[in-house]
């Protein structure tokens, strides 16, 4: 595995941003364009975007999921503290909520948001028993809540339907919570869930699975694995979206030479680079019939963009040192 691919691939594996529905309501807003909301960072700083408006919520170290309600925008993340541990955060409109008390490290990957419920999922490092290890948990409303162990666990995707909140991640293998109970989705070993979303009945997650090579980019519905990417070669699927009976998963493969960002749609693969640069896709969200993807592209130094039915955005500032992990898009009220 190349030094970029391992750098990037434990970048991305942080990246699963939130998952949410993408009714556009076209109908009632013939004319009207959308709002683009993106995560990430700008020359070290903690930033989001509303379409090409670059914000710097307070005291952010690192933004790894966006979620817009009504007029509301909440990103979480992480913060700084006066204390040398980063500490698991998030922001409504740019107020700071901070959700871990310092004592340990802490990460936000990624957030959900039902009503006037804020979910965030992510991991705390605490001494098991006399080294530092990962515990899974995620925050409702500010209260942590703790996932039962089942390996060296982390969280990184997390979803919320009526009452019951998933969340995908890892004890060793892939795996979501439900409601708080391990649901294993593969025994290969080494493989991981890094996205969840919830369609009707059906549970869908994208992760990665290892084959003892490369790491496979796939998705798994109620249990049932699809394998998305070329088993000879890395990949990484670090986002996914359902719309209808579409499956949508972001990523990136290796065309041996450098990382292609893409996305896959039912299977199919939709190259966003032409292969020339490393590149990768970081979350994706559907909107009516546009698919919009985050991601990043390195020129010799880390470009921040998006693409919008494979046309590629970018934003204020790519000549610095910037990148993107998650992405939201809404009508404005």
């Amino acid at each position: 595995m190349n030094k970029y691919f391992s750098l990037l691939i434990i970048f991305i594996v942080q990246v699963y941003s939130c998952k949410k529905t993408g009714a556009d309501n076209s109908a009632m807003h013939i004319g009207t364009k959308p709002d683009v909301y993106l995560t990430g960072s700008l020359n070290g700083l903690a930033v989001y975007w509303k379409n090409d408006s670059a914000f710097y919520p307070p005291a952010g170290d690192n933004l790894m999921g966006i979620y817009v309600s009504g007029n509301d925008v909440y990103v979480g993340g992480t913060a700084f503290k006066t204390s040398t541990n980063a500490v698991a955060a998030y922001w409504k409109n740019d107020s700071l909520v901070i959700l871990s008390d310092g004592t340990n490290e802490a990460f936000v990957y990624s957030m959900f948001v039902s009503g006037n419920d804020v979910y965030l999922a992510g991991i705390e490092d605490v001494l098991v028993p006399v080294v530092m290890g990962a515990v899974a948990k995620y925050w409702k409303n500010g209260t942590t809540v703790t996932l039962p162990e089942t390996g060296s666990d982390d969280a990184y995707g997390i979803f919320v339907l009526g009452n019951d909140v998933y969340v995908a991640g890892d004890g060793n293998v892939a795996e979501y919570w439900k409601n708080g109970n391990p649901v294993v989705l593969d025994t290969t070993s080494y493989s991981y869930a890094t996205s969840v979303y919830v369609s009707g009945n059906d549970v869908y997650a994208a992760g990665n699975v290892f084959n003892g090579a490369h790491f496979m980019a796939a998705y798994w519905k109620n249990g049932n694995r699809v394998i998305l990417s070329d088993s000879s070669r890395n990949a990484n699927a670090s986002s996914m979206f359902v719309s209808v009976t579409d499956v949508y998963v972001a990523g990136f493969e290796s065309n041996g030479t450098h990382n292609v960002a893409k996305y896959w749609k039912n299977g199919g693969a939709v190259s966003l680079t032409d292969g020339t640069q490393d590149a990768a896709a970081t979350s994706i969200f559907v909107f009516g019939k546009d698919v919009y993807v985050a991601g990043m592209l390195n020129n010799g130094f880390s470009a921040a963009q998006y693409w919008k039915n494979g046309i590629p955005v970018f934003l204020s500032n790519v000549a610095n040192d910037t990148h993107t992990s998650s992405i939201f898009v809404k009508y404005p009220l």
